[in-house]
């Protein structure tokens, strides 16, 4: 075994390509479990016995969407389709997903399927889910001391 001189910046090279390997294997990780669908950001709220729902959809022709209502699932879907990449494009960072998509949210039960309506602006689908009516309005409830079998003596 030859005796090498310390060098503080082979060091140093080593532990780059170390955290270089560490973050290329997140990656790929993390590309492997979303196929797109964590990206696709929601944003739910009810207005006027309306659930409004928007979804994020930068980039995506409304065209390769479709919005599914299954009993109590709401299922927005879709494909993202990637520009013909040119040949002399050398890529530094690639952060948008390509491909299909899909997100499932659970809704109230009893929505009339008829009467969902949905429009796309800014890249932005905004679905309006008219709620259905709920019968009944207050409960009185009786609040006092728990009865007890036997007296106390």
């Amino acid at each position: 075994m030859a005796l090498q001189l310390w060098s503080p910046m082979r060091d140093l090279q080593y532990l780059r390509q170390d955290f270089d390997d560490l973050f290329d294997k997140m990656l790929q990780h993390r590309s492997a479990r979303d196929k797109g669908a964590s990206r696709l950001a929601l944003e739910c709220y009810v207005e006027d016995q309306t659930l409004i729902v928007n979804a994020d959809l930068p980039g995506v022709d409304p065209k390769n969407v479709e919005v599914a209502l299954h009993d109590d699932t709401l299922t927005i879907r879709g494909r993202r389709e990637q520009e013909q990449e040119q040949k002399t494009r050398n890529v530094v960072l690639r952060e948008f997903s390509y491909g299909e998509f899909a997100r499932s949210i659970s809704v109230p039960r009893g929505i009339d399927a008829a009467k969902i309506s949905a429009t796309f602006r800014n890249g932005v689908l905004r679905i309006a889910l008219p709620l259905p009516e709920v019968p009944g309005g207050k409960v009185q409830i009786q609040i006092g001391r728990p009865e007890t079998g036997s007296q106390a003596k």
